[in-house]
């Protein structure tokens, strides 16, 4: 992976490996090794910059324009055993803000290695496997001093990203919220417009028979503060997925979608009063019962029924990973049903470089007219 600085290639530079290792017990033997390439920290490294500089007030600078460092968290016992990685991400200022991953932050390369056995017809699909992240043994990583213990490094140039300059709190009064995230998310507002298009085109597909997966994409502005230099994100409009390919477990988009999804974008963005808007993530719906739909003994003695078909598969977070790399902002809503045929709804968003629930914030409306510069 390279990248432009000052106008010369410069490649990232890497001093040590991290290795995922795969086995059928907790403290088994090892079935499997998978190394972890660049672009498996992908997320973690588009995180780390979202927080040291779009959230802190430098909407301006870019990815490319983040110094980034990556360092093996030890375990403790064993030497080269890990419990996670730090990203070190320094601005052009010179300021250095630490963000820490555990090992969940690279399930997908776990995933990975046992697709890989699967294939070899060394696990079965459904197989229940543990798996730990090990440093090149030669590498001087420790915890308490990363600075001395650089993985790679990044360090190159580009264009940043259009966004809106909004007060965070005149958006936030008035808003009602709706779950709730972890405390470093940044925040997610609807429209109650927004969210009620993205539910309906979800779940279009539960009127099929059988049910099938539909969706949309979600469109909106990502908005700077200039009171706190807060990075947050408004949903105020959704574009229904069409010509794709829809089963019951899957959605898969086509070339006609990309290509009418990509057309409206284009037109919007070369529109004065809507250049801000972007795509900031997708909706579908799991339209189908949890477990099956096979029945829960204890559901007559519960409130509120907590097993519900609004998750995120292996498969969204792969797509997401791939669509929506380098865009940490990135949302994935998932419309479902619960045990009792009720509907819900799960956002997730990137924490910890990986998709997580969190929660979001409806409002009444939405203008971006209104915060445009001209």
């Amino acid at each position: 992976m390279t990248g432009m600085a000052l106008g010369k290639a410069k490649p990232i530079t890497m001093t040590a490996t991290l290795t995922v290792s795969l086995h059928l017990e907790r403290d088994g033997p090892e079935i499997a090794r998978e190394p972890v390439a660049e672009a498996d920290l992908a997320d973690a490294l588009s995180e780390a910059w979202f927080r040291t500089c779009p959230r802190r007030g430098q909407p301006d600078v870019a990815f490319e324009e983040t110094h980034l460092r990556v360092v093996p968290r030890l375990h403790g016992g064993e030497q080269s055993k890990c419990s996670g990685f730090i990203v070190q991400a320094t601005d052009p200022c010179g300021e250095t803000v630490r963000s820490l991953f555990d090992i969940l932050a690279l399930e997908h390369v776990a995933d990975r290695a046992a697709r890989r056995l699967v294939r070899q017809g060394q696990l079965e699909v459904g197989d229940l496997y543990y798996f730990s992240i090990y440093a090149d043994a030669e590498l001087p990583a420790v915890a308490a001093a990363p600075a001395e213990a650089p993985a790679f490094n990044v360090s190159v140039r580009k264009k940043g990203f259009s966004f809106l300059t909004v007060p965070l709190n005149a958006v936030r009064d008035g808003a009602r919220l709706v779950n709730t995230g972890g405390p470093d998310d940044h925040a997610v507002f609807y429209t109650t417009a927004a969210l009620a298009k993205a539910g309906a085109f979800a779940r279009a597909g539960a009127q099929a028979q059988p049910p099938v997966e539909t969706g949309c994409v979600l469109c909106g502005s990502l908005c700077a503060c200039p009171e706190t230099g807060e990075m947050f994100c408004v949903v105020y409009d959704a574009l229904e997925i069409a010509d794709a390919e829809q089963n019951e477990f899957s959605l898969f988009y086509s070339g006609k979608t990309w290509s009418r999804i990509q057309a409206v974008m284009r037109a919007r963005q070369d529109q004065p009063t809507t250049r801000t808007q972007r795509i900031v993530g997708q909706a579908h719906g799991h339209n189908f019962l949890p477990g099956n739909g096979a029945d829960c003994q204890s559901c007559p003695d519960l409130m509120t029924c907590a097993k519900t078909s609004a998750f995120v598969s292996k498969d969204d977070r792969r797509w997401t990973r791939s669509v929506f790399c380098r865009q940490p902002w990135a949302l994935c809503h998932v419309f479902g049903l619960n045990a009792r045929a009720e509907p819900v709804d799960t956002l997730y968003g990137l924490s910890g470089g990986r998709l997580s629930k969190r929660g979001y914030q409806m409002i009444d409306d939405f203008n971006p007219i209104q915060w445009q510069q001209t």
